[in-house]
């Protein structure tokens, strides 16, 4: 097939003359579909998120709703806002690894 000026863009001829053509709303329709297949496939192989709230049942202060352990740390709810608490992951090993009951 030769391409001319014309045949180069008849596909967007149809387009602007008031609609797409079958074969276009299904070439659409497919890209969109595999597009959403492969979102979904790769959201699950990420897998489920791995914070976990806990609600505040009597066991941390009272301003504290939810707690949830974080990577290096640790973060609370609180009305109005959130907190985190972080941890030098290096020194609480260093210190466990002495037996050390100094904080």
């Amino acid at each position: 097939m030769e391409f001319t000026r014309s045949n180069l863009y008849a596909p967007l001829a149809g387009i602007a003359q008031g609609g797409l053509t079958w074969g276009m709303r299904t070439r659409i329709a497919s890209w969109g579909l595999l597009t959403l297949f492969l979102c979904a496939g790769i959201l699950s192989w990420a897998g489920p998120p791995k914070i976990k709230f806990i609600e505040n049942k009597c066991q941390w202060a009272e301003s504290i709703h939810f707690a949830a352990k974080i990577p290096g740390g640790s973060m609370q709810v609180k009305r109005g806002g959130f907190a985190y608490t972080f941890i030098d992951q290096d020194r609480l090993t260093e210190l466990h690894e002495r037996g050390s009951h100094e904080f």
